[in-house]
This record gives C-alpha cells, sequence and structure tokens, in this order.
C-alpha cells in the first residue's frame, strides 16, 4: 500500500468514524513524521516532494504568517519539514552518487 492511498484509508475510516476538528487533525497530524513519509527512489518523486514542500510554505504565508518558529511548530510545518527531510536525504544521496562516479 502506498502512503497515499493509506492516507486515503485513514480518512475514510475518521469519516466513518465521525470524527471531525481538532480529534481528526491530531490523528491525522500524528502519520506526518519522517517515518510515514517514503524515502524518495527516483527524480520524479523528488519533484513531487519538491511541490508539496513548496505549496505548504506557500500556503502558511499566503495566510500571513512568516514566523519561522511558529511555522515549525505548526501542523503544517511538521509535515513540510517531513518532506524536507526526504529532500535533503535524497539531495544527499545523489551527490555521494556523483563523486563515485
Amino acid at each position: 500500500m502506498n502512503d497515499e492511498s493509506h492516507f486515503d484509508d485513514v480518512n475514510w475510516a475518521l469519516d466513518q468514524a465521525g470524527i471531525t476538528g481538532s480529534d481528526r487533525t491530531l490523528i491525522l497530524t500524528g502519520a506526518w513524521t519522517i517515518d510515514q513519509i517514503p524515502k524518495i527512489e527516483n527524480e520524479a518523486q523528488a519533484r513531487a516532494y519538491r511541490d508539496i514542500q513548496t505549496r505548504l510554505n506557500a500556503d502558511w504565508r499566503a495566510k500571513g504568517k512568516d514566523d519561522f518558529v511558529e511555522f515549525t511548530r505548526s501542523r503544517v510545518g511538521i509535515l513540510a519539514n517531513a518532506y524536507g527531510v526526504r529532500l535533503l536525504e535524497w539531495e544527499d544521496a545523489e551527490e555521494d552518487d556523483d563523486l563515485d562516479d
């Protein structure tokens, strides 16, 4: 099962259980850890992760919020940072591959 279908399944289950609002957010945020974000396996996936991270950051700023500390502690920031970690891992691996060539 891929992560997208996992989140679809979680959202379906939350809908069925009638879980909404802050309770739903708490449950979904718990899945936004680095362990739940798959490692990047190809450049297309890296581009998708960059896009997700960019959109999360832009959405935060569009709401008039620029405070970095507040962002990193927010649910959106936690998710954006998890994607960012996977991007850094990918970029480091790519650099290592370039050095080996």
